[in-house]
């Protein structure tokens, strides 16, 4: 059989693909990537649709854990924001995590209504592409999009970033050399490449996950 993959954009495309596709659900910088830590840390992760869907979930779940964001800002009364590297520190994985996030969990929760979904990232994807490719003729990767926007919207601009043993050893000298580099992350800090990139396009100019830190510079 003839095999088929599809990419699409944005929560609403999900219910092209309901019937005969594998869905595969990708918000690279931050949600999946949020819910899949979770899920290998051994929490039982829910990712909804909106705020209020987490607090009417969170009062029928016992000592459930609250985290996302709203338009970047975590709401009030969350635990922690929709981050990985936040989830990763915790130990009380009994704790049961409700996710919520501006597009990435939309995207969820629309795929959840689908017969075969998947959640994708860069932590997962390589065990993901196998396993559909063995088990599914047609697959539809839909990312979450931003708002509902592309992510490289009209006037946002590349993020340039500096990776590895030379950023490891450089640091922020790299900014003062390359004033148009946006992101120093060494080899140590690649775990946190996720919170990294969303500080970058919340709109920080320059940030660095360098020494096992993450912060934000000043222009």
């Amino acid at each position: 059989m003839r095999k088929t993959v599809v990419i699409d954009c944005f929560p609403e495309s999900v219910s092209r693909y309901r019937d005969g596709y594998a869905i595969v659900a990708v918000d690279v910088v931050r949600a999946t990537t949020t819910a899949i830590s979770a899920a290998v840390c051994g929490h039982r992760c829910f990712p909804v649709a909106t705020v209020e869907a987490a607090l009417e979930l969170a009062a029928s779940l016992e000592n459930a854990l609250l985290a996302g964001e709203e338009r970047g800002i975590m709401p009030l009364g969350f635990d922690l924001n929709n981050s990985p590297t936040e989830l990763l520190a915790r130990i009380d994985f009994e704790r049961p995590v409700i996710l919520v996030s501006s597009s990435g969990t939309k995207l969820c929760h629309q795929a959840s209504k689908c017969d075969t979904a998947f959640l994708a990232c860069f932590r997962n994807y390589r065990s993901i592409a196998g396993h559909l490719a063995k088990n599914f003729p047609k697959v539809a990767v839909i990312g979450a999009g931003s708002l509902g926007e592309f992510r490289e919207a009209p006037g946002q601009g590349k993020m340039i970033g500096v990776l590895g043993c030379v950023a490891q050893q450089e640091g922020e000298k790299i900014f003062h050399r390359s004033p148009w580099v946006n992101l120093v992350c060494g080899s140590a800090s690649y775990s946190k490449l996720p919170e990294l990139l969303s500080q970058l396009e919340a709109g920080e100019k320059r940030v660095t996950g360098h020494a096992g830190a993450v912060r934000s510079l000043c222009v």
